[in-house]
Parts: structure tokens; C-alpha cells; sequence
């Protein structure tokens, strides 16, 4: 049914007790909620659609029901939210009123190990001091943006109001980055335009503006998918959080050596990267996801396919 227009101030809102205490967690006044129930009842969908639309919560998400907020005692320190702990309170509240689950794929990245070992020295040999930096993320992202090229509904925006989903016609993949300030999420925009080279010159310069603090707001507007290299600081496997409006993100862990078969049944050494991607689950079906996961270890385990793709 469609959205009937939110009460006007002092009117009593029907909703049930489930949707109230959820709405009071979430800081959320219902009476600006646009509502799609029976006599312009709001529903949870209905609450959950405007918070992961970026439904202004009235004030701060309440205490859960049943604890008591917490109190500073003798010799505790309090400390204000700085202000990347600001945005990422109110982003990850938004997410998690959102249904995600996560689905994980380990790849072998022999194959890669040798063709980046390649790549570098023929970067070295042509560009010398100035060649960028190539590590395995700049090959990663092109894989993502190539798997998002077969299931573009994957790099999309939920418009929860309307019951809809934008499909994004670029890819502007974000990389969740560690700096003095805090972590934040810059983008490297039309990456399905660009070369694995270019790719890896864009993220070297990103993390250098973000190691001096001088990233600006347009390195982190219009993101459509993310990654999260939690590899980088020695993590294994992680459940990611989705960034809304977006429907999906992807975390690397650490690359390893691990025992594995060879065609023979021999046991040989093998490079092992797991990797995990979390979707909405409210627009997102887990088979999509699972085809997802596949494409990408599919060019990053034959990355003659990858190249072959650019």
C-alpha cells in the first residue's frame, strides 16, 4: 500500500509495542515516520525503511530497555565523540536496523602472488622512483568491479520510502582506510573505467592524503560498494557492516600460507586469502551473494581472466 503522510504534530500514532521500543532505540519520533498500515499504522518495515533511508532520529537512540545508562565512576574518563566517531555512531546505527547476513569464500592467490611479483618489476623498470605501489588490493578492486559488472544490483542504493533500489551506473568503490583521525572510508571513483595501474596509483594517493589528514569531502561522496582490508592489521575473517544506502560490503583478511592438494593429491604449500561479503538482506537474495563471491575468486585465482577483462 502506498506510504500515507506522517501524523501531523500531537496525533496518536498506531503502532505496536515491538515497533515503539525499537523506534525509541533508535531515537526516532514514529509521528515522522510515513506510514503503510491498516488505519496509517506504522509498521517495523515501515521504521526500518525510514531509518536506513537516513530518517533523522529526534535525538540521541535511547538506553535499551531495561539498562540503565551508564555513569562515570571515581576515576573513569569521559570522552566526547570526535567527529568521525559522530558520523560513524549515526552510520552504524542506521545499519544494523538493517537485515544483513554475510557469506565467506577463501581464495587461492598463487597465481596473483606471481603475476604481482611480475607486474612491480616491470613498474619498477619503466617508471622507476615513480611507479605506485601495488600491492593485491589494486587487482582485488578491479575483480569487484568486474564481478559487479555481471550482477550490477550488487552496486546499488536502497531508497526504502520508495520500495525501491538505484542501480549505479559507476563504480565507486570505497576502501575503509586507518588514519591519525580515525577510520574512514574514501572512494576511488569510475573504477570500471580504470586500469589496475591507475587503480593502484589512486589508492597510494589516497592513503597518503589520509596518513596527512587531508582528505576531502569529495574523496568520500557518492560511494556504491565498499572494502574493508582488515588483512592489513592481521585480522582473519570478519562479518562486515553494511554502509547505508549501500547494499553490500566485502572485508579481506590476512593473506597466508596454507596446506592444501595439488591435482596429484600431493599436499603442497598454497597462498590463502579469506574473504567475506555482507549484504541487506532485505533486497539481497543469498544466492546472488554466493555468485558474487564466486566471480571475484574466480579472476583473482586466474588472473589471465582478469586481464583479459580490462
Amino acid at each position: 500500500a502506498p506510504a500515507k503522510a506522517a501524523p501531523s504534530a500531537g496525533a496518536k500514532v498506531l503502532a505496536s509495542p515491538a515497533t515503539r521500543r525499537l523506534a525509541a532505540e533508535q531515537g526516532v519520533n514514529l509521528a515522522t515516520v510515513p506510514a503503510t498500515g491498516k488505519d496509517g499504522r506504522v509498521t517495523k518495515d515501515d521504521l526500518l525503511a525510514f531509518v536506513s533511508a537516513g530518517g533523522a532520529p529526534t535525538a540521541a537512540p535511547a538506553t535499551p530497555v531495561g539498562a540503565a545508562p551508564p555513569r562515570p565512576a571515581a576515576g573513569d574518563v569521559t570522552q566526547p565523540f570526535s567527529v568521525i566517531q559522530k558520523a560513524m555512531f549515526k552510520t552504524m546505527t542506521q545499519a544494523l536496523a538493517v537485515p544483513q547476513f554475510t557469506v565467506g569464500e577463501d581464495v587461492n592467490m598463487d597465481e596473483l602472488v606471481v603475476l604481482r611479483k611480475t607486474a612491480k618489476a616491470y613498474l619498477a623498470e619503466q617508471y622507476g622512483a615513480d611507479a605506485p605501489n601495488l600491492s593485491y588490493l589494486p587487482f582485488i578492486i578491479k575483480a569487484v568491479s568486474l564481478a559487479l559488472k555481471e550482477l550490477p544490483q550488487l552496486n546499488a542504493s536502497v531508497d526504502g520510502p520508495q520500495q525501491q533500489i538505484i542501480v549505479k551506473g559507476r563504480h565507486n568503490i570505497g576502501l575503509a582506510m586507518d588514519t591519525p583521525g580515525g577510520l574512514v572510508v574514501p572512494n576511488i571513483k569510475n573504477v570500471e573505467q580504470k586500469s589496475i595501474r591507475q587503480i593502484a596509483e589512486e589508492l597510494t594517493a589516497l592513503q597518503e592524503l589520509g596518513k596527512a589528514n587531508r582528505l576531502t569531502p569529495e574523496h568520500f561522496s557518492d560511494g556504491t560498494f565498499t572494502i574493508s582490508n582488515i588483512g592489513a592489521v592481521g585480522g582473519t575473517w570478519a562479518a562486515p557492516v553494511i554502509f547505508p544506502p549501500e547494499v553490500m560490503i566485502g572485508a579481506l583478511g590476512r593473506l597466508s600460507k596454507r596446506p592444501g592438494y595439488n591435482a596429484d593429491g600431493e599436499v603442497i604449500p598454497q597462498h590463502v586469502m579469506p574473504t567475506s561479503w555482507s549484504a541487506d538482506h532485505r533486497v539481497v537474495d543469498g544466492v546472488t551473494v554466493v555468485r558474487f563471491a564466486g566471480l571475484v575468486r574466480g579472476y583473482l585465482e586466474n588472473p589471465t581472466a582478469l586481464l583479459l577483462n580490462l
